[in-house]
Order: C-alpha cells, then sequence, then structure tokens
C-alpha cells in the first residue's frame, strides 16, 4: 500500500508528470487477483512499445535495505543533512535508517537506488578516511605536545596573528 502511494504521487503528481513526460496514454492499477495489498497489476498503454518501456523505467519502484558501514551509521545519527543530500542527489524517493537492522531502506527507481548505493558507498570511504585522519593529526599532536613543540608552535601562531603577549602585543611594556 505504501509503494502504491509512491508509485501515484502526492495527488497523482508523480503518475500524471510521468505520462506527461513519456506521451503514455493511460497507467491502470488493478488487483492481478492474489490477495493482499502488495499484488497489483500496473499495464502502462502507450503509442508503441518504447514509450511505454520509458514509462516503466520511471514508473518502477525497488526496495533495498542496504547494510550500513557502523562508522558512517553514526554519523548518520547525529547528522541526517547527509542522508538527505544522498536522497536529493540519486532522485530516490524514501531514504530512512533503520537503526536496529544497521541498515539503510531505499525506494525508488532502479537507477535512483543503485545511484545511492554508489553515493552510500562513497560516504563510507569519506567518513573511514576522515577518521583515519582525524586519528594521525590527534597522534602527531600527542607525540609534538611530548617534546614540548606544541607550545612552541601555538606561541609563534599566536603572535603572528596578534594575540597574546610580548612587547608591541598589548600584553607588555
Amino acid at each position: 500500500q505504501d509503494l502504491l502511494g509512491l508509485f501515484i504521487g502526492k495527488q497523482g503528481a508523480r503518475l500524471n508528470r510521468i505520462q506527461k513526460e513519456t506521451g503514455i496514454k493511460t497507467v491502470n492499477i488493478t488487483s492481478n487477483g492474489a490477495s493482499g495489498p502488495k499484488f497489483k497489476k500496473v499495464v502502462i498503454v502507450g503509442e508503441d512499445h518504447m514509450q511505454a518501456h520509458r514509462a516503466r523505467a520511471q514508473l518502477e519502484l525497488f526496495e533495498e535495505e542496504v547494510p550500513v558501514d557502523p562508522m558512517l551509521m553514526q554519523q548518520l545519527q547525529r547528522d541526517f543533512r547527509t542522508l538527505y543530500d544522498i536522497k536529493d542527489t540519486s532522485g530516490v524517493l524514501v531514504s530512512n535508517l533503520l537503526y536496529d537492522e544497521g541498515t539503510i531502506k531505499i525506494i525508488g527507481t532502479s537507477g535512483a537506488v543503485q545511484s545511492a548505493k554508489l553515493l552510500l558507498s562513497a560516504q563510507v570511504d569519506f567518513v573511514k578516511a576522515s577518521t583515519e585522519i582525524k586519528q594521525s593529526e590527534r597522534a602527531t599532536r600527542e607525540q609534538l605536545a611530548e617534546i614540548g613543540v606544541s607550545n612552541r608552535y601555538n606561541d609563534r601562531y599566536n603572535s603572528e596573528r596578534g594575540r597574546g603577549s610580548g612587547p608591541g602585543r598589548g600584553g607588555g611594556s
């Protein structure tokens, strides 16, 4: 039932848009005799086979639950903008975090679902690289602190920007 609503769109907007874009005549949605709301039959009527095929490619929806790397799941829980960006960029209709399963539910056309999966993969790579850089930076700062370099660096950094005390810096004579 939920997929049917996504298929049609709010007040039929998605279905009407695709009909106009592809030039198909009608789209009939009927029960195919099986029980339950998930079993529907869709008949696309167009002037030719190619027209109906183009409409089907835009209308047919796929639902996938994609396993998510735990590091990415933590980031997505803190900041939903990444998930919204993936949804907008890929063109999927739905992208929901399923915390307990450690997955993201993606619903959209075949191409949109594949794009979302690629974007998720790229985001995982980014999160891992970013984490490695932060860990390396932290380790370097700790090493510098052990040999006393960090204080000299911070003093020079601050003095170059007009902060701190000393002659001509407003803090000393």
